[in-house]
């Protein structure tokens, strides 16, 4: 098994595995953080790539049937890769049928649509699919209730993505698991995305998805999108 991302929901995804005994072949990470640590320790190999592609190219080299999971990773993979005999899955923090894209984004563009409910999308990655759009493997979804903010909606999506992988990881492993095709009818969101959802949200809504909590330190490229709408 091969893990690519970086941040705490790699972490976890790690952790969970060592206590499940699967084994970690490799480990390649978006940029430098405290997980370089828990590898080492661990003796589980991986490298801080800057080119995600080409590094996981060059360790899938005569590697077939491989399981890939990419946690918290915003690097697109390209087709050739995908169309070796590798297995590749995605966790998407989102309901893929209409919140692709940016996790951060897809959050904020549901609160701001006035959305009832929410979720997680575990997904395996086809050829010449559109974003986020590869058939489900599973999915997890949650009510949105009066008193939730972004803030709590984001921690609940996070959850659910860890859930996701615990209830999954072994299936996968085992070939053990089914996916489904669904119809994707949103749209693809990225920071572009921020201001005309800002602007076409009503006031109810847009003071829930601007109220990002301590998570505005984790997210500062969205947090000051969002102070720039509000000035």
């Amino acid at each position: 098994m091969y893990l690519v991302g970086n941040g705490a929901l790699l972490d976890r995804a790690i952790k969970f595995a060592i206590k499940k005994e699967i084994k970690i072949d490799f480990v390649i990470l978006q940029s430098e953080s405290v997980i370089v640590k828990t590898l080492y320790n661990l003796k589980i190999p991986y490298l801080v790539s800057n080119n995600i592609n080409l590094d996981l190219s060059n360790v899938l080299v005569d590697k077939f049937q491989s399981d890939i999971f990419l946690i918290n990773c915003s690097t697109i993979i390209n087709n050739d890769l995908l169309r070796t005999n590798n297995s590749f899955f995605n966790i998407h923090n989102g309901l893929v049928q209409k919140y692709r894209g940016i996790a951060e984004i897809c959050v904020f563009a549901a609160i701001c649509n006035g959305e009832e409910e929410y979720g997680a999308t575990l997904q395996k990655l086809i050829p010449d699919s559109l974003i986020d759009s590869g058939p489900i493997v599973d999915q997890i979804t949650f009510s949105i209730s009066d008193s939730d903010t972004f803030f709590t909606v984001f921690l609940k999506s996070v959850e659910n993505c860890v859930k996701l992988l615990e209830l999954n990881l072994e299936r996968i492993i085992t070939k053990q698991f089914n996916f489904t095709n669904v119809p994707i009818y949103g749209k693809l969101y990225n920071y572009d995305s921020v201001v005309a959802l800002y602007n076409c949200s009503n006031p109810y809504f847009r003071a829930k998805a601007i109220d990002m909590g301590q998570i505005k330190f984790l997210l500062p490229r969205l947090s000051m999108k969002i102070q720039a709408c509000i000035e």
